[in-house]
């Protein structure tokens, strides 16, 4: 479970270096996932709907019982919006599953990024690829921008809860006059 699935990996980092930065542990892996996560809502909770922006996508699990609107995973390595509740198994029943990735690519490609340097760096923290350190950078940059209005990405805003009314006001005049 969480944001990010197997095959995001796949265009950035061969499979056999992933293994070796994860030390072939999967918990290694998933906090890695959970920090760039958490660094990206860092920078995007104040103006972007992260809760919309980061869907849990559920790895499948044929013995799991799924809800409508929920998200997996499937062997196929395709995510699905599952649109009933308690689906089976059948991703070729277009009343059940929907292929569908909610996920805006460009996070994708940013937590990904994220999560390779912060695995990176807990391996050798001084020997870190420039590869990794520049789109690490890049994608600093990039949230950076987002978050001060420099950069307008295709992501759910906030939605506006104040009533509209703010007061305005100064202190009073003072006379310089002698």
């Amino acid at each position: 479970m969480g944001f990010l699935v197997s095959k995001d990996y796949d265009q950035f980092i061969r499979k056999e270096i992933r293994g070796i930065v994860t030390q072939n542990n999967s918990y290694t892996l998933e906090d890695a996932e959970l920090t760039a996560v958490a660094i990206i809502n860092s920078y995007l909770s104040g103006s972007f709907d992260t809760a919309q922006i980061f869907k849990d996508i559920l790895t499948f699990s044929p013995s799991a019982s799924y809800n409508a609107d929920e998200y997996v995973f499937a062997p196929n390595e395709i995510i699905y919006r599952v649109l009933v509740n308690n689906p089976g198994n059948d991703f070729n029943d277009n009343s059940k599953f929907a292929a569908n990735d909610p996920r805006n690519k460009q996070i994708v490609m940013y937590a990904v990024d994220i999560a390779l340097y912060n695995l990176h760096s807990n391996i050798s923290p001084q020997n870190i690829p420039d590869l990794r350190v520049k789109r690490y950078d890049d994608a600093i940059k990039a949230l950076t921008m987002m978050m001060n209005g420099q950069l307008n990405p295709d992501l759910p805003r906030l939605e506006n809860t104040s009533s509209g009314i703010f007061r305005l006001g100064s202190n009073p005049k003072v006379s310089e006059r002698y």
